[in-house]
């Protein structure tokens, strides 16, 4: 962790508090030693693990919007009658996305009571645009400001988590595997109520079996992990960010054995192996 004076920290943790979604650059809050605690943010892990976490997402977006702009810091104040600032848009497109919702989520219930599955695949591609448009927007930015960024910062801070991020880059496909399997699972009408443990256990098991097939240890994807498939804990935390379906209580529990024999027909190690590649 970089050490930073007490001035050039509090000036930083400024900078954040103007942030709308700071928990998506958590690599620089722990290289700054900054805790969330210093900028007072909570919503999103419960917007996250929300029955519906793109709206959630989308609220609390436009919330922390609304709190910026209420600081009156001049920086994110419309700069003319004629000019919105950034904030402005962020809450006039998070006004039109809700009234979209509002207007689709009508019309399904309206059409079929057992919409439930479409109107839950398309929250996810709400919160998935979310995410690419915040992550779109702080590259754009990244380009404008990045040739001016101080050398001192750069060599103490942005060098330093370069192995870090080499290694997570190599490991992400296993990790977008490991979240679509757990969203293929929740969309299962009969296996809905899995519980995050067991799907967690049957994720593991499956890509155990794969990375023991051939020479499938060797896929430069799983040659980060010891065992070279991921752990236990680390699928758990993959995982947590997946929303399992409400209401699913009267339902009995898919067992392990249940939920492994449904991954595997789903997943074939062909199909795994593409995925890696």
């Amino acid at each position: 962790m970089t050490v930073l004076p007490r001035k050039d920290k509090e000036a930083r943790i400024k900078d954040i508090a103007n942030m709308i979604l700071p928990e998506l650059v958590p690599d620089q809050l722990q290289l700054l030693g900054i805790a969330d605690s210093d900028i007072d943010i909570t919503g999103f892990a419960e917007a996250r693990n929300h029955s519906t976490p793109g709206m959630a997402l989308l609220q609390l977006t436009k919330h922390r919007a609304d709190a910026i702009i209420a600081k009156g810091s001049k920086l994110y104040a419309p700069k003319s009658q004629d000019r919105e600032s950034q904030l402005d848009y962020v809450n006039e497109n998070s006004n039109i996305l809700m009234r979209q919702w509002a207007r689709l989520t009508h019309l399904l219930t309206h059409t079929s009571p057992n919409n439930q599955a479409i109107l839950r695949l398309i929250d996810l591609i709400i919160e998935s645009s979310v995410l690419a448009g915040y992550y779109a927007g702080s590259n754009d930015m990244l380009a404008l400001t990045d040739r001016y960024v101080d050398s001192g910062y750069n060599a103490s801070v942005a060098k330093p988590q370069k192995g870090g991020q080499a290694k997570a880059k190599v490991t992400e496909p296993v990790k977008i595997l490991v979240q679509d399997m757990a969203n293929f699972v929740y969309q299962e009408p009969n296996l809905a109520s899995t519980t995050k443990a067991t799907l967690a256990e049957a994720i593991v098991q499956v890509l155990q079996d794969f990375s023991a097939t051939g020479n499938n240890k060797s896929i430069p994807a799983l040659k980060k992990f010891p065992n070279r498939a991921p752990e236990l804990d680390t699928v758990n935390k993959w995982i947590k960010s997946v929303v399992k379906p409400s209401n699913t209580s009267s339902k009995p529990k898919a067992s392990l054995a249940v939920v492994t024999a449904k991954l595997k027909a789903a997943y074939t190690t062909r199909q795994i192996a593409a995925s890696l590649a």
